[in-house]
């Protein structure tokens, strides 16, 4: 897809920073407890950080694992962007800031630090303070170049999707009622007629 390719961002990473960032993340996984436990920390404290997250992240493992794909196919720059287009598209609906990607960078740091302690690298840091960049990047081009698309359907699916109960409201309790006396039975109204008559006789 040409068009996405245009919105995405580049990861340009020397070998050296590459095993740092791998080697890194892969050492604060262990120590959280595995892949799990690692994205429910982060996901905890994104959550309570941005809460605008909640709406695109709908299990604790989705951040972590997307990240953890996207970390290992750092010498493969054609498997990076793929994984970037994956990422960016999934989540085109979310209008993410420069404020935002920085909040979850150091969300991401905190995490890792905690784990890392000395061994948490400059280059591990420039690496994978690159990469957050990059993929917020990405996803804020592609909200904006898709924003008006999105709305559009958005729209047009909630016209197609007005319930039976939303035009009722709309057509008033007086709309209702009349519907409601249309849809008896025409032995109902014969029976009330013919009740009023034997009363009229008896009298």
């Amino acid at each position: 897809m040409e068009e996405i390719d245009r919105l995405l961002s580049t990861i340009e990473l020397d070998e050296y920073t590459i095993k740092e960032v791998q080697n890194g993340w892969e050492t604060t996984e262990k120590r959280l407890g595995g892949p799990k436990a690692a994205g429910e920390e982060v996901f905890t404290k994104l959550r309570n950080e941005l809460p605008k997250t909640q709406g695109m992240l709908t299990r604790s493992s989705t951040v972590w694992h997307l990240l953890s794909e996207l970390l290992q196919s750092l010498g493969q720059p054609q498997v990076v962007q793929k994984r970037l287009e994956y990422i960016a598209l999934r989540h085109m609906n979310a209008d993410i800031t420069t404020a935002d990607v920085e909040i979850f960078r150091n969300i991401l740091f905190e995490v890792c630090a905690s784990k890392l302690g000395g061994l948490m690298t400059p280059e591990f840091q420039f690496g994978l303070g690159q990469i957050v960049v990059a993929v917020g990047t990405s996803l804020a081009k592609t909200h904006a170049h898709y924003a008006k698309r999105l709305h559009l359907l958005t729209s047009c699916w909630k016209e197609v999707n007005v319930t039976e109960d939303d035009t009722q409201e709309q057509q008033g309790p007086v709309s209702r009622q009349n519907s409601e006396e249309q849809d008896k039975p025409a032995g109902e109204e014969e029976d009330t007629t013919k009740d009023k008559s034997e009363q009229q006789a008896k009298e």
